[in-house]
C-alpha cells in the first residue's frame, strides 16, 4: 500500500478540515503541520514542501517535509514532521522511500516519544542506527502566561 502526496487541492482540503477534526494541542507536531500547510498554501514559505498521508481522504498519518529548495531558506538540513493516530500509518510513511530519503542526514522535528519504538524499528530495517537518548533534543514550546516561572530554574 503506497502513501499519497497531497496535491494543492487536496492540501487545501486538508487544511480546511484538519483543524476542525483534530485538536491542535494534542501533540507537538499537530499544530506544526497545520500551520506549515496553511502558510505554504498562502505563499509564505519559499521553495517546495511535500505533504503526504498514509491514505486519502481518511488518513491516520501525515508527513510534512521540506522539498526542493525549501531547506536552503529555513535551515541547513532537510526536516520531516509527522503526525499520526496509529503506528501503522506512521510505519507506512517512514518506510516510503519516495518520501523519506534514508540515504541523507535529516532531522525529524516535533516527534512524540510514543513514536520512538516505531522509529527504532524502521531504523533497524533500513540498516541505520536507531536514535540514542543523547541524540534526542527535547524542546518544550508551551507558554503559560498566567504561571510564574519557578525560581530555581
Amino acid at each position: 500500500m503506497s502513501c499519497h502526496r497531497l496535491s494543492s487541492r487536496a492540501l487545501q482540503e486538508f487544511v480546511n478540515t484538519f483543524r476542525l477534526t483534530r485538536d491542535l494541542t494534542v501533540g507537538p507536531s499537530t499544530a506544526k503541520i497545520f500551520f506549515t500547510a496553511r502558510n505554504y498554501l498562502a505563499g509564505k514559505i519559499p521553495g517546495g514542501m511535500v505533504f503526504a498521508v498514509d491514505k486519502w481522504p481518511d488518513y491516520t498519518a501525515v508527513m510534512c517535509a521540506s522539498g526542493e529548495g525549501t531547506y536552503k531558506f529555513m535551515q541547513d538540513i532537510e526536516t520531516y514532521t509527522f503526525y499520526w493516530e496509529n503506528k501503522d500509518g506512521l510505519l507506512q510513511l517512514l518506510r516510503e522511500d519516495k518520501l523519506v530519503d534514508w540515504g541523507k542526514n535529516f532531522t525529524i522535528a516535533a516527534f512524540s516519544e510514543k513514536g520512538l519504538p516505531v522509529l527504532n524499528h524502521v531504523c533497524r530495517q533500513m540498516g541505520k542506527p536507531a536514535p540514542q537518548q543523547d541524540n534526542l533534543v527535547q524542546v518544550h514550546t508551551a507558554f503559560h502566561p498566567n504561571v510564574l516561572p519557578a525560581t530555581d530554574r
